[in-house]
């Protein structure tokens, strides 16, 4: 069946079409036609679709027809914009089940059931498409969906299953700008390779997706969950591992992507969690691993060359009590870097001294506990830095079987370049016989004494570490950060600089009285687009989102005094 040269508002229902040496049917430059619940077997010569449209045959809808047997792709459509391809059932073609290409727009690929095809769904080129509520089963050559430089697509609500290679990939943008592709809330079991895949791609979004990937009996390289190759930007939200030899992968070149909320259960023995090799600026958040062994424990790092996993079988407890949970931190390629917090539920302190938690570290001799960790009792969490990561060291949380505890205060706000800042530690507990202090952040003692006053030269922020030891010989850290800040600007038509109320760097005194009232934050308002509040964000931005001067700021700070 040929179309073409504008034939349209056509309607082809319930006609069967088998073994034809070409394409069974094909559309060039007709719109408005209606394709629906035919049956079309064995068609095309190796390489050619089943269903073909090209050129300008737009406005076309395909309904309820079933797709089998070819020698090419079940239905390809290539230049071609505003067509629907709903509720087909596409199975055992030698190429992919539904092929969207060329400069094409618009497409609706909804409630398929793709089988046995080469590959399932693929996009090439092409704009403004959405994929969803399909089933895909048994990709026999290759993906079960692929969006290849494309942009706008929504992948969402699918059930693909059993690839050859991945269950969704999203490989190479349409533009520098990126894809704008979002894949949510499908699942995802046992492809071969990886479940779901972001390559060479900026800007993305994966969320609220399920991905069950238990290896095959037997398989070489077993399949990961999520994987980052060369892919920059991306924000992968609240997705859930299941199964898979590793769960979440970064690797080769991939910059500044966010991973956020997922969730990572039964990963085989002695696999990753997570894991950041020859990528820079990535962040892993709030990782619930749930592992018998670990119930309930949430990780999160970011760093290079580190991969952080369940720890099946921790070394023997130290000489302490301890929350019960551990991971393995371990070096994948180079120098490993990490920034590793773990978090406790309030349960887990009936046995501790919450106010004595630290992260203590096992690199296979003994555990030893990690001075510079940091204690977060408001968010149940314990974070430490590490520029020399091994080739795996356990970390779990414990409690310091001593009295010695390091403290000292900070100044209110901002101090200026140049000012004296006091710090004073008093009011560290134990026998103290010995303060160190580290003030530029290389980890060498730069002065000793109960108190230490200190100028910076420049604005900054500046991270003050003290370390105290008793007459035992036990040790404590305490780690905490200086803002220095350029002095504060003027508010115009106000009689006195403004100041701080409270902890923070932001200064809600605006009109400078001492006292913070609705005048505050009507001064806010009548000023925000001067030199002074909009050029200084880290004492004016309210709201939070890193900028300073917007009336969203008014609106914060006006709440914030009423």
């Amino acid at each position: 069946m040929f179309l073409r040269n504008r034939a349209d508002n056509n309607t082809f229902t319930g006609n069967t079409i088998r073994r034809t040496d070409g394409r069974a049917v094909r559309y060039m430059n007709s719109r408005y036609n209606a394709f629906t619940e035919n049956t079309v077997l064995s068609a095309g010569t190796a390489g050619e679709e089943g269903v073909r449209l090209a050129f300008g045959s737009n406005w076309n809808v395909f309904r309820n027809n079933t797709i089998t047997g070819g020698n090419g792709a079940g239905i390809g459509i290539g230049s071609g914009s505003n067509v629907a391809i709903e509720d087909n059932v596409v199975s055992g073609n030698a190429g992919t089940g539904v092929y969207l290409s060329q400069s094409g727009e618009n497409y609706s690929v909804t409630g398929n059931v793709l089988d046995g095809n080469d590959a399932g769904i693929s996009t090439s080129y092409v704009s403004n498409a959405v994929i969803r509520d399909n089933t895909v089963t048994d990709s026999i050559g290759s993906d079960g969906i692929s969006v290849h430089k494309s942009s706008e697509v929504v992948v969402e609500e699918n059930l693909v299953k059993l690839s050859e290679r991945y269950g969704i990939n999203v490989r190479h943008p349409a533009s520098s700008d990126g894809g704008g592709i979002v894949v949510a809330n499908n699942r995802v079991n046992r492809s071969n390779e990886v479940g779901i895949r972001l390559a060479s791609t900026v800007r993305n979004t994966v969320v609220n997706n399920t991905v069950v990937n238990a290896p095959e009996p037997g398989l070489f390289s077993p399949p990961l969950g999520l994987l980052l190759e060369s892919a920059d930007n991306n924000s992968l939200r609240n997705n859930t591992i299941q199964n898979s030899w590793g769960a979440i992968n970064i690797t080769e070149g991939s910059e500044n992507n966010t991973l956020s909320d997922h969730t990572v259960r039964d990963t085989d023995s002695g696999k990753w969690v997570a894991r950041i090799t020859n990528s820079t600026g990535n962040v892993v958040e709030s990782v619930d691993i749930g592992d018998s062994t670990a119930a309930n424990t949430v990780v999160s790092f970011g760093g290079r060359n580190v991969s952080v996993e369940v720890a099946d079988s921790a070394p023997a407890n130290p000489s302490a009590t301890g929350i019960g949970r551990f991971v393995n931190v371990s070096n994948t390629s180079g120098q490993g870097s990490v920034d590793l917090t773990m978090h406790y539920e309030d349960g887990d302190l009936s046995a501790v001294a919450e106010d004595k938690l630290k992260l203590w570290s096992h690199g296979g001799t003994e555990w030893a506990p990690i001075l510079l960790s940091t204690l977060d009792t408001a968010n149940n969490t314990v974070t430490t830095s590490a520029d020399d990561i091994g080739d795996r060291q356990t970390v779990g949380i414990f409690e310091l079987p001593y009295d010695t505890d390091a403290a000292f205060a900070l100044p209110a706000g901002p101090v200026e370049p140049g000012a004296n800042v006091t710090f004073d530690a008093s009011d560290s507990a134990g026998d103290i016989v010995d303060y160190a202090w580290d003030v530029d952040g290389d980890g060498s003692r730069d002065a000793d004494g109960q108190t230490l006053e200190y100028a910076f030269a420049t604005a900054g922020e500046y991270a003050v570490t003290l370390v105290v030891t008793d007459s035992e010989g036990n040790r404590d850290a305490l780690t905490r950060t200086v803002t220095v800040a350029d002095p504060v600007p003027s508010i115009p038509g106000q009689a006195n600089p403004p100041t701080n109320l409270d902890d923070d760097p932001q200064l809600e005194d605006i009109d400078g009285d001492g006292d913070g009232d609705l005048f505050d934050a009507l001064a806010y308002y009548n000023n925000r687009n001067t030199d002074a509040i909009e050029n200084n964000p880290t004492r004016f931005d309210f709201d939070g989102d890193g900028q300073a001067g917007t009336l969203f700021d008014a609106l914060q700070l006006f709440n914030e005094l009423n």
